[in-house]
């Protein structure tokens, strides 16, 4: 009988997995193949809220340069998060091989913690150098009193290019280019049949147990 319990946990941690759901808001969801005609354009220095559902615990957020061309090239700005939401000052500093007045293109990648195939991905888009440079002056502003609003268990946290010192690791050239492939998505008809066939073969093997 014990085999049986010890296998129908592990079908449900699997299906639990597999079956997550998790979605860009802001920036939208995309796809490898997306057209950069639609890429939504934000200036480096001026913070930005992102938003993003997911069903997963722990989360880790990187963003990933597609042009210039450079090795898999990433920046990690969330690393073991249970944040759904987070605002965040676009910057060029990490990018690789970019020109003067350049626009670099990237996308974020949502991962499960200690998984390197990615549950959500967003769709491509553009950070350039505003016109004038960044502006460094340290007067708040009306915008920048407002609070970003939490809703349900969303959850938001601040970081600023001037507040958020990467650890060593923080921005560098990924080993493993696996995390830049295109999104695994399993279907819920083929998860339940896996399972149920699972469940059967067990039952047959160890009935007598």
């Amino acid at each position: 009988m014990y085999p049986l319990v010890i296998l129908a946990l592990v079908i449900v941690a699997f299906i639990g997995n597999a079956l997550a759901d998790s979605e860009f808001t802001k920036p939208p969801p995309g796809e490898a193949d997306d057209s950069y005609d639609d890429n939504v354009v934000y200036d480096a220095g001026v913070s930005v809220t992102w938003k993003w559902t997911s069903d997963l615990l722990n989360k880790d957020l990187l963003l990933w340069q597609i042009y210039p061309e450079a090795d898999n090239n990433y920046k990690r700005i969330l690393s073991s998060s249970q944040y759904s939401m987070i605002t965040w000052t676009p910057s060029l500093d990490w990018v690789k091989n970019l020109r003067d007045d350049e626009v670099a293109v990237v996308y974020f990648l949502l991962y499960s913690t200690g998984e390197t195939v990615p549950a959500a991905r967003s769709h491509y888009f553009n950070i350039t150098m505003p016109v004038g440079g960044i502006q460094t002056s340290t007067s708040t502003t009306a915008a920048e009193k407002t609070e970003v609003p939490v809703a349900k268990d969303f959850t938001t946290i601040e970081m600023t290019a001037a507040s958020a010192t990467e650890s060593a690791g923080s921005s560098s050239t990924s080993t493993d280019s696996s995390g830049a492939d295109s999104i695994s998505r399993v279907s819920i008809e083929k998860v339940a049949g896996i399972a149920l066939g699972t469940i059967l073969v067990a039952i047959s093997t160890f009935g007598g147990l």
